[in-house]
């Protein structure tokens, strides 16, 4: 029999209702169960799990809550679509969730886990025990855009019905346990690891000021200065937690705003385009059209 995650690993660490969207549990792919839920704001007791659990929070707008940290107290967390959490096979503090959440997951068998980290080791590099992927053990959330991107697919598999077969699915779940095991390996390999991203508090500090004002020119050294880092390893830890460069990430918020603006079709372009930070209605197109493969104005007619 191929190894499986424990099928109620999910459900367990959810510890209430909630409503699942969806499942890959009926395509029996080997290692790895990928599910996705909508949960309403709740006490959450502790809990113990016997699979790894990656959880991917969801949705458009922010989670808040708090966990249970040592001394019976419990600390205040806000995360942003797309930040990541990985459990490792054991005890799961309380919680208390202030909003809905929505969350991906994927359980990982243990055992399958294992076998990918000695096979990290026998290449020349040691591993850890299963623990958090690269971030102190008071702060367990994190970003990682490439993990990120295989759990997208992994889930994009599942909507489709599994319609590339198994093969595409144990692909995807061995890279998935790879990068897992890069990213968690603190004493691997220098030019093997990872960028180092930004602290959560940075990264979270950086997004609030861009996304509060995203037609301003924010300098990066005035932006390093902010999140505590030096300019050159601030790009780097940027770049590294949400895949883009400051310019980049700043680009893509002014080039949100725009579409959200161009709903209302009375509104001339040009005057979005200079609302939204852009010197002139040329440079929006160039820019929209680079982004999207289409010109604005296009995009307007096909709504």
């Amino acid at each position: 029999m191929e190894p499986q995650p424990n099928k109620t690993a999910i459900r367990t660490f959810l510890r209430g209702d909630s409503i699942m969207k969806l499942t890959s549990h009926e395509f029996g792919w080997k290692n790895i169960v990928l599910e996705e839920h909508e949960a309403s704001p709740r006490e959450i007791p502790e809990v113990s799990i016997d699979s790894i659990l990656l959880m991917q929070w969801r949705g458009n707008s922010n989670a808040s809550g708090e966990h249970a940290s040592s001394g019976n107290s419990f600390v205040s967390y806000k995360k942003r679509p797309g930040i990541m959490t990985l459990y490792p096979p054991g005890f799961v503090p309380a919680a208390r969730t202030a909003t809905p959440s929505q969350l991906l997951f994927c359980a990982l068998d243990k055992h399958f886990f294992s076998t990918v980290l000695e096979h990290h080791r026998e290449d020349g590099r040691r591993g850890p025990s299963i623990g958090r992927p690269g971030i102190a053990s008071d702060e367990p959330m994190f970003f990682d855009p490439h993990l990120s991107q295989l759990v997208l697919l992994l889930r994009d598999e599942t909507r489709s019905g599994g319609e590339s077969g198994p093969l595409y699915a144990e692909y995807l779940t061995q890279a998935l346990a790879a990068r897992l095991v890069a990213i968690t390996d603190k004493n691997g390999a220098s030019g093997n690891r990872p960028s180092e991203a930004l602290s959560v508090k940075a990264l979270n500090l950086i997004i609030d000021r861009m996304e509060a004002d995203p037609i301003s020119s924010f300098g990066i050294e005035g932006l390093a200065a902010e999140a505590g880092y030096s300019y050159n390893r601030f790009l780097q830890a940027f770049r590294s937690s949400t895949g883009y460069t400051p310019h980049q990430y700043l680009l893509h918020l002014r080039l949100t705003r725009a579409k959200d603006l161009m709903r209302k079709r009375d509104r001339p372009l040009l005057e979005i385009a200079l609302e939204c930070g852009f010197a002139s209605h040329a440079h929006f197109t160039r820019a929209f059209r680079k982004r999207y493969g289409i010109a604005p104005s296009q995009f307007r007619t096909d709504r």
